[in-house]
């Protein structure tokens, strides 16, 4: 991890371009679009191309650049690098934003960067500054999995600052850590914003108000008649490759629902599209209900997101076998695994009689 922080220093720097890989994209993912990132590097000026599945859940890069992922940094150095949050404690892989972002805002407010495994506590102790000092980005698993160790509480009540994103955090979760008194910062942004534009501070968290708090200096956000979210900043990204698509940056409509009270907080209404958010990561209900149908022995398939205690939101499967392939749930479980990213495997499979109507996907419409 450390040699990816110097790759991604040197490329920032120099304002070089940098691919990042998603090592959980299966190989014929992988191929194409490292075919597409050497194009768009031959044609087009120095990116960031950072991996995601948008809206549509299919996989491709968010385009961005130096001058929207410092923009990002700034704004988090301004909020809080002025408070002496100026140092970094990595837990997230670097091909996601979560775990990019740490490392430039290190570099903007001139702190130090330290990697940790969130599963061994030993691990936090050999960080060259103080934990005081420091923030720490968790999605809400990893937060739940330290929490149920008194280790691992020890350690996350040392952060100065705690930032907890990428799906909603549960309200037990919010409960115990107000408890144990972490200095939580529940915020909300995404790949496409170059991670955080709101945050709630940890005073105010800790003092029972909820939501994830107000935009940053760098950003704006506004609801539109709709209830969608809208941001208006400097850190949204250019668009996606290889779709083409550019994106509105003025402002730019996220795929999420949310209000705003009278002082400016934020809070999250759920999603405007089907996506499902689990364990911090997107997966899009048709992708997976698609490549069911694509493995011929479904006729039909429902992907529904169950609410799970540990993972936020788990991915379930409902199918309608074909008659000649029954009996055959090993062999669509390991075809999925084949042909989806692990995090995207749904965790249950039920075999039905029928599905609610206009509900799911069907082989004969897909043509499967």
């Amino acid at each position: 991890m450390e040699a990816f922080a110097r790759k991604l220093k040197t490329a920032l720097e120099n304002r070089e371009f940098l691919a990042l890989e998603d090592p959980h994209w299966p190989g014929d993912w992988k191929d194409a679009l490292s075919g597409i990132a050497a194009q768009y590097k031959a044609e087009h000026p120095p990116a960031i191309l950072i991996p995601t599945s948008g809206t549509t859940g299919v996989p491709k890069y968010c385009i961005h650049t130096s001058d929207t992922l410092f923009c990002s940094a700034r704004g988090f150095a301004e909020r809080f690098g002025k408070q002496g949050i100026v140092h970094a404690v990595n837990v997230l892989p670097g091909h996601h934003v979560g775990g990019l972002m740490p490392i430039i805002r290190s570099m903007e407010c001139s702190g130090r960067l330290h990697y940790a495994d969130y599963r061994n506590s030993d691990g936090f102790q050999s960080a060259p500054f103080p934990l005081e000092e420091a923030s720490i980005s968790l999605v809400p698993t990893q937060l739940r999995r330290m929490l149920a160790s008194q280790r691992g509480t020890r350690v996350l009540r040392r952060f100065g600052l705690i930032l907890v994103g990428g799906a909603a955090c549960p309200p037990d979760l919010l409960e115990i850590s107000r408890r144990e008194e972490i200095r939580l910062c529940p915020c909300y942004g995404s790949t496409e914003t170059a991670a955080m534009v709101t945050a709630l501070d940890p005073e105010e968290f800790l003092a029972g108000q909820t939501g994830v708090g107000t935009a940053l200096p760098h950003a704006e956000i506004s609801i539109d008649s709709t209830g969608r979210i809208l941001v208006r900043s400097g850190s949204i990204a250019m668009g996606y490759i290889p779709t083409n698509e550019l994106f509105s940056r003025d402002p730019f409509p996220t795929g999420d629902l949310g209000a705003m009270n009278e002082t400016g907080h934020l809070h999250i209404g759920g999603r405007a599209d089907r996506v499902i958010i689990t364990g911090g990561e997107n997966v899009h209900p048709e992708q997976i209900e698609a490549a069911a149908v694509a493995t011929g022995l479904i006729q039909s398939a429902l992907c529904r997101g169950v609410p799970d205690p540990d993972w936020g939101t788990r991915v379930e499967l409902e199918v309608v076998m074909k008659p000649e392939a029954s009996g055959s749930m090993g062999s669509l479980r390991a075809e999925l695994q084949e042909r989806l990213p692990h995090y995207a495997v749904p965790k249950a499979i039920h075999p039905v009689k029928s599905l609610p109507p206009g509900k799911g996907i069907d082989a004969q419409e897909s043509g499967s």
